[in-house]
This record gives C-alpha cells, sequence and structure tokens, in this order.
C-alpha cells in the first residue's frame, strides 16, 4: 500500500525556531545583552508575533499557535525516539502539529469570522460549514469531540496564559466536574508550569508577579504596594468545580474552558448559564471552549455533550459538515479529533500525518482488544481512540452491552437500504370480512430518536418489517394453512397515566414488541422483533388498543411486567373478552413449582428491583449470543437482527439511573424465553420419565404422535 500524507507541510521547523535556540543557548532565548538594542528588538518581534501571527512560505499560524509553540512547554519523547518501541518523556516545546493548526485557527475562525478566500489559504483538514451570508463563524464558540492523548489540555492551558499574559484585566475559567481533572495532573497544573516558565525564562520581559492570588484554582498577575493596594496587570486563571450548574453563574471571563465535558451532569444549563455571560447582546465578549472523550463510566453524563456536538449551531459553536462519517454528510456537527490525527508515531518531522499507517495500527490494536475476555475492554479502545465521532460517543458502563458492536449496527441499519426498505410504518386494523391486517400511513410517524426531546411527536406508529408467517397444520382430520400457535409472542412495557406530569422529555412511552420465536414450523435462527409499537397515543385504552390488535394480527399471546401500567392492560383484556391473549405469570422467575400452581397462576410477570437486575444480563447475554456466520468467516449475533433505532440508541444510552421502556420490553422477552426453554426441559425430562415406566425407547417410538399434531415442511410449506 503506498501512504497517504493528510497534509504536506515543508520546514515547519521555522515555526518553532525560537523555542529551540532557547535549548540551544542552554536557557536563554536571546543572548544579546539584557537591554540592549538587539534585545529589545528580539522581545518586541517576539510580542508582535504572539499577538498577530507569523507567515513563513505562504502558510501562517495564529500568534496563540506561536505562543504554544515557543513559549510553553510539556512532556513528549525525542524526535530521535519516534517508532522505538520504549523511550522516555522530558519537558520540550510542542512540535507543529496539523491538528494544533487547525485548533487554533477554528478558534480565530470563531471568534472573528473569515470570508472563503482567506478560509482557502488557510488549507484546512476540514473546513468549518458556511454561514447564510457566505462567511464562515464570527461570534462563535468551540464544541469537539476527541481522541485521547491529544494534547488538549496543554493546548487550552496554553490559551489561558496567552490571555493572563497578554489582555490586562481578563480573566480565563477552567470548569470541570470532578476536581482531578484541574488538579491532579489536570490542565490548571500545566498553566502552574507555563506561569512560572514565563516568569523564570523570559528575561522578566513577560514577569507578573502573583502577590494576591496564588494558587492552583487561583492565579492573579498583581503585586501589592506600599499603600497595600493591589497593583499590577490583573489578569486572572480561575479553576472552578462545577457539581451544580448554577456554580457557572455569573463567571464572566474573556475565556471559559470545559474540560471533560462528557463528565457534567447537566452541561447544557451550565452552557446556557454560561452563554449569557460573554455576551453583551449580540456580541461575543468571551469564548467558550468544550472538549471531551467517550468512555465515561456514568454513561448518562455525556448525553450533553452528545447533543451540543450535533446540533453546534443551537449552542453558538462553530459548525461543520459531518464527512468524518459515512451516513452522516447531510448533518452538522462541532470539531472532531480521530486518533489517526493525533498520533505522533505516524507524524513525519514536519507534522504530516501518514493516515493510512495511523488507521492500521489502530485497526490492529482493536483486534487485540476484541480478544479480551471483558467485553468493555474493547468498547474503551474504541471510545478513547476513535476514528468516527460516533465512537467517541461510546458509554461505557456497569453493564455488558456490547456498546461498539451496538454502534456497528446502527450504523448498518442507517446505511442498508435493503434495512430501511423493510420497515413499514402505519397502523393494525380490524377490516371487516378480512380481520386485523397492516395499513402504512404516511402521517403516522415513529418515535426513533432516544432520548426523545419536549416538542418532539411521541405519538407513534407500528413499524412492521415482516407480515405474520403461515404454516400447514394437522388438526384432527383436516391440514390447514394457519398462523400456527405459539410462534408469536407479544412484550410489552406500558404506561398507567393518561395524562403524566412533568416535561414531555421526561415521561414514559409505551413500548410493544412481536417476537418470532423459533420454531419448527419456520427456519429463523434468533427470536426476531418482527413488529413494533413504541410512542404515546394519548390514553391508555388507545395505547392497549395496539397491543391488542398486534396479538390479534399476530395470533400472539401477550406478556407484560404487572406493574408500572399492567393492570390497565389486564382490565382492558378483561372488558374486551380478550383474556385468551394474555400469558400467566413464568414459572422460571419465581422457580416455582408448575404443579402447585397451575390453578392459581396470575396474568403477567412481576419484575423485582433484583429480577430486572438479572434481566438485564440476560439481555446482554442474548445480544453477544452467535448464531451463525457470515460470508467472510465473521460471527452474526442475536444483535446482527435488530432494526429498530430507537432500541440500539437505548443500548447505546444505558446507564442506571434513565427512562428505558424499550429495553424494559426486551427483558419481558427474555423471561418469556427462560420460560420456553423450562418448559422445553420438563416436557423432555417427562417424556423420558414415561418412557422409562412403560418401557419404550425412542428408537420404537412412535413418531405418528407428532405428526397428528402439526405437519410442517420449510418455512411453513407442507412437505409429505
Amino acid at each position: 500500500m503506498t501512504s497517504q500524507l493528510s497534509h504536506h507541510y515543508v520546514n515547519t521547523k521555522i515555526f518553532t525556531k525560537t523555542g529551540r535556540d532557547f535549548k540551544k543557548n542552554h536557557g536563554r532565548y536571546t543572548l544579546a545583552p539584557i537591554g540592549s538594542k538587539d534585545w529589545y528588538d528580539f522581545w518586541e518581534e517576539e510580542q508582535r508575533r504572539c499577538e498577530y501571527g507569523y507567515k513563513v512560505g505562504g502558510v501562517k499560524i495564529t500568534g496563540r499557535h506561536y505562543f504554544y509553540m515557543n513559549f510553553t512547554q510539556l512532556r513528549k519523547i525525542d524526535e530521535k525516539s519516534k517508532g522505538k518501541k520504549v523511550a522516555y518523556k522530558e519537558f520540550d516545546f510542542p512540535s507543529f502539529y496539523e491538528i494544533d493548526y487547525d485548533w487554533f485557527w477554528y478558534k480565530e475562525i470563531a471568534w472573528s469570522g473569515c470570508n472563503k478566500q482567506t478560509l482557502d489559504k488557510l488549507k484546512l483538514w476540514r473546513n468549518p460549514a458556511v454561514n447564510e451570508d457566505g462567511t464562515y463563524g464570527g461570534g462563535m464558540h468551540l464544541g469537539c469531540l476527541k481522541t485521547r492523548r491529544a494534547g488538549f489540555s496543554f493546548k487550552e492551558g496554553a490559551d489561558g496564559v496567552y490571555n493572563y499574559n497578554f489582555i490586562s484585566g481578563s480573566k480565563s475559567y477552567y470548569f470541570a466536574a470532578i476536581e482531578q481533572y484541574l488538579t491532579t495532573d489536570g490542565i490548571l497544573n500545566k498553566v502552574q508550569y507555563d506561569l512560572e516558565f514565563l516568569n523564570q525564562n523570559t528575561d522578566k520581559w513577560w514577569l507578573k508577579n502573583r502577590m494576591e492570588k496564588n494558587t492552583l484554582m487561583h492565579q492573579k498577575a498583581s503585586y501589592i504596594d506600599e499603600d497595600k493596594q493591589v497593583r499590577g496587570y490583573l489578569s486572572e486563571i480561575i479553576g472552578v468545580i462545577i457539581n451544580d450548574p448554577d456554580k457557572v453563574r455569573g463567571k464572566e471571563g474573556i475565556k471559559i474552558v470545559y474540560e471533560e465535558a462528557g463528565s457534567f451532569k447537566d452541561l447544557k444549563r451550565a452552557l446556557a448559564i454560561s452563554v449569557p455571560s460573554v455576551s453583551e447582546g449580540a456580541t461575543l465578549t468571551g469564548q467558550i471552549s468544550l472538549f471531551g472523550t467517550g468512555g465515561e463510566e456514568k454513561g448518562q453524563d455525556i448525553n450533553g455533550l452528545e447533543e451540543i456536538f450535533n446540533a453546534p449551531r443551537t449552542y453558538k459553536m462553530l459548525a461543520f459538515q459531518n464527512d468524518w462519517e459515512e451516513g452522516y454528510e447531510a448533518t452538522e456537527c462541532g470539531v472532531f479529533i480521530p486518533c489517526y490525527m493525533a498520533n505522533p508515531s505516524f507524524m513525519d518531522m514536519d507534522g504530516n500525518v501518514n493516515i493510512e499507517a495511523a488507521i492500521a495500527y489502530e485497526d490492529k490494536e482493536r483486534e487485540i482488544k476484541k480478544l479480551s475476555k471483558d467485553q468493555r475492554d474493547y468498547d474503551l479502545r474504541i471510545a478513547e481512540n476513535p476514528k468516527v465521532p460516533s465512537e467517541a460517543l461510546l458509554r461505557i458502563g456497569n453493564t455488558d452491552f456490547p456498546q461498539a458492536e451496538i454502534l456497528l449496527q446502527i450504523n448498518r441499519v442507517l446505511r442498508s437500504k435493503e434495512i430501511q426498505g423493510l420497515m413499514l410504518h402505519g397502523e393494525i386494523v380490524n377490516i371487516p370480512g378480512k380481520g386485523y391486517d397492516f395499513q402504512l400511513n404516511e402521517k403516522l410517524k415513529p418515535v426513533i430518536q432516544y432520548p426523545h426531546k419536549d416538542g418532539d411527536d411521541i405519538r407513534g406508529c407500528v413499524t412492521m418489517i415482516e407480515r405474520p408467517l403461515t404454516a400447514q397444520v394437522h388438526k384432527g382430520d383436516r391440514i390447514i394453512t394457519t398462523i400456527p400457535d405459539d410462534v408469536y409472542v407479544v412484550v410489552v412495557d406500558p404506561y398507567y397515566k393518561d395524562e403524566p406530569k412533568g416535561k414531555q422529555s421526561t415521561i414514559s412511552l409505551g413500548a410493544a414488541y412481536v417476537v418470532k420465536q423459533t420454531s419448527l414450523y419456520f427456519s429463523n435462527k434468533t427470536e426476531q422483533d418482527v413488529c413494533w409499537f413504541i410512542g404515546r397515543p394519548g390514553r391508555t385504552n388507545e395505547f392497549h388498543e395496539i397491543v391488542m390488535n398486534m396479538a390479534e394480527m399476530y395470533n400472539a399471546k401477550i406478556q407484560c411486567e404487572i406493574a408500572g401500567g399492567g393492570q390497565g392492560l389486564l382490565d382492558y383484556a378483561r372488558a374486551k373478552h380478550k383474556l385468551n391473549r394474555l400469558m400467566f405469570e413464568p414459572i422460571y422467575i419465581n422457580e416455582k413449582e408448575i404443579e402447585k400452581i397451575s390453578k392459581n397462576r396470575s396474568y403477567f410477570i412481576d419484575i423485582p428491583t433484583d429480577k430486572k437486575r438479572e434481566g438485564l444480563q440476560y439481555l446482554a447475554d442474548d445480544l453477544k449470543k452467535v448464531v451463525g456466520l457470515d460470508e467472510n468467516g465473521h460471527e452474526i449475533w442475536n444483535l446482527h437482527y435488530i432494526y429498530d433505532l430507537g432500541y440500539l440508541y437505548e443500548l447505546k444510552s444505558f446507564n442506571d439511573t434513565g427512562n428505558f421502556d424499550r429495553i424494559s420490553a426486551q427483558i419481558v422477552k427474555q423471561y418469556v424465553l427462560k420460560e420456553k426453554i423450562q418448559e422445553k426441559a420438563k416436557r423432555k425430562e417427562k417424556k423420558k420419565d414415561q418412557n422409562g415406566i412403560m418401557g419404550r425407547r425412542p428408537l420404537f417410538q412412535d413418531n405418528n404422535i407428532r405428526r397428528n399434531e402439526l405437519m410442517i415442511g420449510v418455512d411453513g410449506v407442507f412437505q409429505d
């Protein structure tokens, strides 16, 4: 394979000459005598480059980028050690990286804006999306999803130090939900190192005392005069732990950073409070930058970052066309930094990235992690080293749901015309003389987004991917073609209030799935959902009617959790004289002997908290159950037969505290399947006992006994 470079920069070391001279001069930026004309000329030129940028050979970097590369330091391996298996990191000046070049220009474009002519000259790897007036950026903030170890704490730390050093009276705020993100080798540790470096190594040209405030969480350029008055440059850098969104109120800074934004419990609310603090009318007075990476242990915390990233203009963020990911090209998003653009092992001396080699390396690392016994090792590798934005939004919670594979399945469903073509949206109606049938209805829309938002249409509709199949069944002296009993089952998570309180975005939806079980009649290898309804059509009886219609059309029994609205469905079935459509409480879940309770079994299932946790584990195992191999020898899981995007989104977003109606219905499904296995085992054991008593061996059993019950072939076609 030929190598593929992201760009082709040359002689970028010119941008870092001042920093390299510092090392060559053993800790002096210039050897000119302090106070001499050459000394003044040197520092005035450095001041100019930091304030206005620096251009060499047609390529210009921003002043902030120049300051970052020549007047701040970070721990890195030496250029000569690139590619080695082991090396030690040492403090050194940052090298020229393409992602840094882009990031600092994105900050400038977001703040000041630019026209197309200027943008074309910059030759960025990804250009921002155009505004309605044909310009780019201007008066905007920045939201970013990124890979781990992309150096953002160093870049954004240096940016606050830049404000402190060049903008008198400025305030730069750093927010974090967890203290260690600021103080335990966090961003404020980088800030403090940079401040000390400037004071000690710039011949006092940029010396700024910190007499009034000099703590890790609050630095202020100040001195106290003989009258005990605070004097000086008065610029500040302040860290704040945000465990309550209201703590951001009143923080009027020229810069606000949300460090590890995926860990904030209510990022959207905090941002809504912050934005007015850095605005005066339509004028931006400060810039917010927030960035984060996937892999959060508490998956619900990343929801805010996901929404902001996917709707940048809603939050006054610089927008980009999402051409990082196939199938999302028509959508906008924030800045994305993929893993292959931030791996220094695949950058040449000028910062150009060998994208092909970097991707191959990442793919190899993923294959290694995939062999781990713990699924989360593989998921975490992907979340922290994403190649596309959706990978950076993976939740790594305390369940065994295979997050990486769930994400792949979402993308399969979104991109596959065949799968999309299978899904029909409408309703089930009772047609006189014909019975229950599915009808398309373009006015009805499925509820797909999770979580749904205020203002969304959540009435829902029936989605069908397969009509009920018929088989030739031998009943008595006749062979009839019908939908067999015990093939289809409807599993339900109900709701119980006609008019719930609270915001629409927080209310429960009804969820009902028609499950096509494996059977002797048809060749399906897994218990696949072939029809479903998700929504809140209005009064509970409307939902109950939809569920019952699904059961009638598919000749199915209904299993439902009795709590949370199940009693209402039971009462509806009793009033409609359709108790025959309901299933009894499973034996397996309560571990009772069927003989003891057969006369007094209750309808529906009771799933207490401990059993719900058990059901989640059953579901995780079922998703990963191998049911075949594809043409390339790759495993096919039950997961790969899930086409309901809303359900897949719930699986991707699952956490311990959210409301997951589809998953709740699927837990009911797991107990139905367990009951089926239990009953099959009991029948087998009972048959074995009977054979032993009667002295009959299986070899000589009358096969006509089973033949009298049903006669089937492949997918319901009778074969003699």
